[in-house]
């Protein structure tokens, strides 16, 4: 699966779009206007969920194909929150002194999550107690974004707004072929909402290794 990425010659300066899978690091590309060829640095820390995220703008902004768009910003999402638990279980792990799961592990263990709610909530849970919601109420700024600009999500069940905004129509059209049932509103606004849930995850994730780096030199 590739993704999208933007691109400047160094030779003449043009910009394109250029297209890289999501693992690879070096990217070689020859410029469409004076065919320089150059070699560039993929940035690392940018995550799947991230680049999934940009594929999805893509298929939105310039292939106005809506319905792949919400696909890609659910499945954008769900990345990102897979990522998450992946590296929550595992300070978990550290924290027990226990062998590290496998990815076949951790894979069984997010297989147990019978519904998407399920799976946030209990990923959440690794690295904030009080959960997705609780942990969006407890930072003032994301609560007031939530409640200011997203009228459809409900802080107070937000893992449950995010199953019927985002998850319901990926599932419509991947499951009954809603291919006609949305249009570039319905895009954009999952996009914003995956968009939120990864920068939710990101400071979920930042808090949860502060913590765990204070605790280890205390």
């Amino acid at each position: 699966m590739k993704y999208p990425l933007p691109m400047e010659c160094h030779e003449c300066s043009m910009k394109s779009t250029v297209w890289a899978e999501l693992h690879e690091t070096l990217l070689n590309e020859k410029c469409p206007g004076c065919g320089y060829e150059q070699t560039s640095l993929i940035i690392t820390n940018i995550t799947i969920g991230e680049k999934l995220l940009e594929r999805s703008r893509f298929e939105l902004s310039e292939k106005h194909d809506y319905t792949l768009s919400i696909v890609f910003s659910a499945t954008a999402f769900e990345c990102e929150l897979s990522d998450c638990y992946y590296k929550w279980r595992l300070s978990k792990s550290i924290d027990r002194l226990e062998a590290p799961p496998s990815d076949e592990e951790i894979e069984e263990m997010l297989r147990r999550f019978y519904n998407i709610v399920a799976k946030i909530e209990g990923a959440s849970k690794f690295a904030c107690p009080d959960g997705f919601a609780g942990f969006v109420k407890s930072v003032n700024e994301l609560k007031n974004t939530v409640n200011e600009n997203f009228p459809s999500l409900n802080v107070d069940s937000l893992a449950k707004s995010f199953q019927e905004k985002l998850f319901w129509p990926r599932n419509r059209i991947l499951h009954s072929g809603k291919t006609d049932q949305y249009q570039e509103s319905d895009a954009i606004k999952c996009f914003n909402i995956a968009r939120l849930g990864i920068e939710i995850l990101k400071q979920m994730d930042k808090k949860k290794w502060d913590e765990w780096d204070k605790a280890e030199r205390t």
